[in-house]
């Protein structure tokens, strides 16, 4: 038995619009501080869960399970809907918490063996070893490795995303959250790495890479589902909405073809970019790339990689 199996299946009702994505966190959260400390497949030891479940609880909100309020915000949830980003305590304390304690007795009692592996861990390993090997490949100007790359994903808010495209802002917030999370990783690439070297580009690669690997099956529409219920579609195209934003990766070898081909008639500003370098854009330059990429493709950058042969 494991946190990831428990967690696994919604309950049958929230409080408030924030409760399924600390849910969400808090399976995985709980999945792997368990794996780092018990070991991936010893025992859950049911004698003490409801004191991890609470740790963990205050883990991620910062209060505790019987604290005074009624509502807790938290700025790192999605924010979507009149109460985003609000916890309910009262629900986690009276239906939730009970709900994972009795699914923890009822899976406990039949099984003996599950490897504590959440199904986000294993999406955000590939993803982060995705991005951190892309976006320290430019060793004139800074490299680092794949490890200390990864961990730049997991301490910013960009690790959330591994959960599902449910993470993922609103289209016409992705922008804004985009910068964000290339600010973030950017700070903490130059405390850490390279004060000189780690350049907002390094950060937009490495941010591109990360969501590119999670939602590649969705980024230009996903595949047909002939059997998909009439029901699903508005929530399935909510969240397709939201991955064709995404920014594609931009390098050197998207750069020359852009301008090889005068993509938009726009070859000279291609070739500037092409020469100023990816992993030296800083903001400016890089928002400038973003835009004209935008303008070649109707407002859905990903397109543009069909000008990428670096798969060849």
């Amino acid at each position: 038995m494991s946190f990831a199996k428990i967690f696994r299946e919604a309950p049958s009702k929230w409080g408030l619009r924030g409760d399924p994505y600390l849910w969400d966190a808090m399976g995985w959260h709980l999945s792997n501080k368990r794996a780092a400390t018990e070991g991936l497949d010893n025992p859950l030891n049911l004698s003490n869960l409801s004191d991890t479940i609470a740790s963990g609880f205050r883990d991620l909100t910062g209060v505790d399970l019987d604290d005074g309020a009624d509502e807790v915000p938290l700025d790192w949830l999605p924010q979507r809907g009149i109460s985003g980003g609000f916890v309910d305590l009262p629900t986690w304390r009276e239906s939730l918490v009970p709900e994972l304690l009795s699914r923890a007795q009822i899976i406990g009692q039949g099984t003996s063996q599950f490897l504590e592996y959440h199904p986000a861990e294993h999406r955000f390993r590939f993803a982060a070893w995705c991005a951190a090997t892309a976006s320290r490949s430019s060793r004139s100007v800074c490299t680092f490795s794949v490890a200390k790359g990864a961990s730049l994903l997991r301490n910013s808010s960009l690790r959330w995303l591994a959960l599902g495209p449910h993470w993922l802002p609103s289209p016409s917030q992705f922008d804004i959250m985009h910068d964000l999370w290339c600010s973030e990783l950017l700070l903490d690439g130059q405390n850490s790495i390279s004060q000189d070297g780690f350049s907002y580009g390094i950060a937009a690669k490495m941010t591109n890479c990360y969501t590119k690997a999670l939602f590649l099956g969705e980024m230009l529409g996903g595949p047909f589902k002939p059997y998909q219920k009439q029901e699903d579609t508005a929530y399935i195209d909510d969240y397709r909405d939201a991955v064709s934003a995404l920014h594609p990766p931009i390098d050197r070898v998207l750069l020359v073809d852009l301008a090889k081909q005068n993509v938009g008639g726009m070859g000279p500003r291609w070739h500037s970019l092409m020469h100023k370098g990816w992993s030296k854009f800083d903001r400016d330059a890089y928002l400038y790339a973003i835009n004209l990429m935008k303008q070649v493709s109707t407002s859905y950058p990903a397109q543009v990689e069909a000008y990428w042969v670096g798969y060849q």
